[in-house]
């Protein structure tokens, strides 16, 4: 039986789903260079353990296991949800991060800002062969 009908006739992950999960942590980790959990310092089997069992201990952890069984229709978009919803998930933690609370709050004003009052900043001649400098 593959983790995916496992998940919908039991409303749980066996023990290959949880393999599954843990790699699935760690590969969205790393590849999106998300930080590891402030309890560890680095992307360790501990963080990665603990990153994935919040993501379904949560308040939100019900609703994500129906998600992942109702709109995955093979084992290859389980995956791809899982993914998803991993990434999903290390966004929302890194958000509460100070690094993260700046990052948001650097987008808001960028956002405000008209383009008409960015200047430019460098005395640099354009490069050669652009739009605005010698061709």
């Amino acid at each position: 039986m593959s983790v995916l009908e496992t998940l919908r006739r039991t409303g749980t992950l066996d023990d290959e789903g949880a393999r599954l999960l843990y790699e699935c942590v760690a590969a969205v980790a790393r590849a999106g260079n998300f930080p590891p959990p402030p309890e560890f310092g680095a992307w360790t089997p501990d963080a990665v353990r603990a990153v994935a069992h919040d993501l379904f201990a949560s308040h939100r952890g019900p609703q994500r296991i129906s998600q992942l069984a109702l709109a995955s229709v093979d084992d290859a978009s389980f995956v791809r949800q899982l993914q998803t919803m991993v990434r999903n998930h290390l966004r929302d933690e890194a958000r509460r991060t100070v690094v993260g609370r700046q990052v948001l709050r650097i987008k808001e004003v960028l956002a405000d800002v008209s383009e008409d009052v960015i200047a430019v900043v460098s005395t640099a001649a354009p490069a050669r062969g652009t739009a605005s400098g010698p061709g």
